[in-house]
This record gives structure tokens, sequence and C-alpha cells, in this order.
């Protein structure tokens, strides 16, 4: 990846970064419910989520916030962007609302 090329988290509202936020929660609590609170997938996913929250309160809307996570967080961060996408027009739960869910990451370089 050339010098230019740094992961970056593109979010289009405050909506999809709440949306982002509830789902890692979400997964945070199914992985309590599997006994697997203690283990490195909820580690990363908490650091990601944390992470998350702290790049909120500095960045304007829209945004394209330069991730400073771990492969392994940075991973976290993107399956939980992409379990909401997969709620495909519900994602936002605003009756009428047809906003699209546009939050990705750019030049990912997260693990595979």
């Amino acid at each position: 990846m050339a010098e230019g090329d740094v992961a970056t988290l593109v979010l289009a509202s405050n909506d999809e970064a709440i949306a982002i936020l509830s789902m890692m929660e979400g997964m945070l609590d199914v992985l309590k419910d599997d006994g697997l609170q203690n283990s490195s997938d909820s580690e990363d996913l908490e650091a990601a989520r944390v992470w998350l929250s702290e790049m909120l309160e500095l960045h304007p809307f829209p945004a394209q916030i330069p991730i400073e996570l771990s492969a392994a967080e940075q991973t976290m961060l993107r399956n939980a962007i992409s379990n909401v996408s997969d709620q495909g027009e519900f994602w936002d739960d605003v009756e009428g609302s047809e906003k699209a869910f546009t939050a990705h990451i750019e030049n990912y370089s997260g693990n595979p």
C-alpha cells in the first residue's frame, strides 16, 4: 500500500455512526451470551467501538476518519459496517426514510 493509501472510515452522517455503534454493542452482547466476553474478538471489537466513539466527538459530518486500529480491530469495524449494510433499507429504523447506508472503509488494511 502506498503511503497515501491510509485506511479511512467514510461516514455520511451521525445516523450511520450511531447505527454502527449500536451494531457493535449488539455484537458484544452476542459474544457475552456465548461466553466469549474475554476473547480476543471481544477485546478487538470493544477497542474498535471505543475508538469510533472517540472519533465521532472530533469529526463533523460528512466524515473521513483515518483509521488508527490494529488489523484485527479494523476487521471488527468492517464486520459491524457490513452487518448494518446487510439490513438494507431498514438500517436506520426511520419510517419513510430512503437514505442509503453509505458508510465504508477506503483502503481497508485489516485481516482478509
